[in-house]
């Protein structure tokens, strides 16, 4: 199983390269509990089974030009068009529009170093083709890049992210006495379904200071069932604890993670 660890500087949990370094470059002293970890799984959903974006009229202009108006690079009689696709290529993580980028590079610095000698010509008639494909060439890659943009394609060469650690393990309950009755056992038992909830949307939390506040939080409040099991009788000292304020803490938690 790799390594990964929690990178002070990217703040997330990140896969640590062999010499103890973090994969965005950061020094090893930045990374900190190193640790056999999973890769985090992606689930990536179909478009009929994602939340429409509901943008307004300007909204969807501003974000149709701003994966668009690269385009306008190609327009140049091709001798940007390399440009345009080294742009989308690194946006979109894809070596075939990197490449792309390269192979209409040429072309153009053969022109201008052909300049006052007699290639002058059959270097502008190469430049024109050149500049007539990659102008069809990104017609037909903004599609694809769009998509990419807007996540409904996974960008190529991203390796998903390490799965943070639980936070606390499984705690043992308390045992609680025979004479309980039913309502409060089943009040206590589901609070600490509640505070195991909290631990469970909690891994999701890249922050580490954010998933050690929740640990805390969940720490405490298993002391309190736990004074609460020894003594069942203040239960009704700690009912707004038991309905309310742990509910509402279980959303926020879930809430922050998603």
């Amino acid at each position: 199983m790799p390594l990964g660890g929690y990178c002070v500087v990217c703040r997330r949990w990140v896969w640590v390269n062999p010499d103890g370094s973090c994969q965005a470059g950061h020094a090893a002293s930045a990374v900190r509990d190193v640790q056999q970890l999973s890769p985090r799984r992606l689930q990536v959903l179909p478009p009929a089974e994602r939340m429409p974006l509901v943008l307004g009229r300007r909204s969807r202009y501003r974000w149709w030009w701003r994966h668009s108006l690269w385009i306008t690079l190609t327009f140049a009689y091709g001798l940007l068009s390399w440009l345009a696709f080294f742009y989308i290529g690194v946006r979109a993580r894809s070596a075939a529009w990197i490449a792309a980028g390269v192979v209409y590079l040429l072309p153009a610095v053969a022109l201008f170093a052909s300049i006052g000698t007699a290639w002058l010509r059959p270097a502008l008639a190469v430049q024109a083709l050149s500049a007539a494909a990659s102008v069809l060439h990104a017609l037909l890659a903004r599609p694809r890049y769009r998509a990419i943009m807007f996540g409904d394609v996974v960008r190529p060469g991203l390796e998903a992210p390490p799965q943070p650690p639980r936070l606390l393990q499984q705690i043992e309950r308390l045992r609680l006495p025979h004479d309980v009755d039913e309502t409060t056992a089943e009040l206590i038992a589901g609070a600490h379904d509640r505070v195991q909830g909290i631990l469970d949307a909690a891994v999701e939390i890249d922050k580490q200071h954010v998933r050690e506040q929740v640990e805390r939080l969940c720490r405490t409040a298993e002391k309190i069932l736990s004074e609460l099991a020894r003594e069942p009788r203040q239960i009704e000292l700690a009912r707004a604890f038991l309905t309310y304020y742990l509910e509402a803490a279980y959303r926020i938690v879930e809430r922050y993670a998603d």
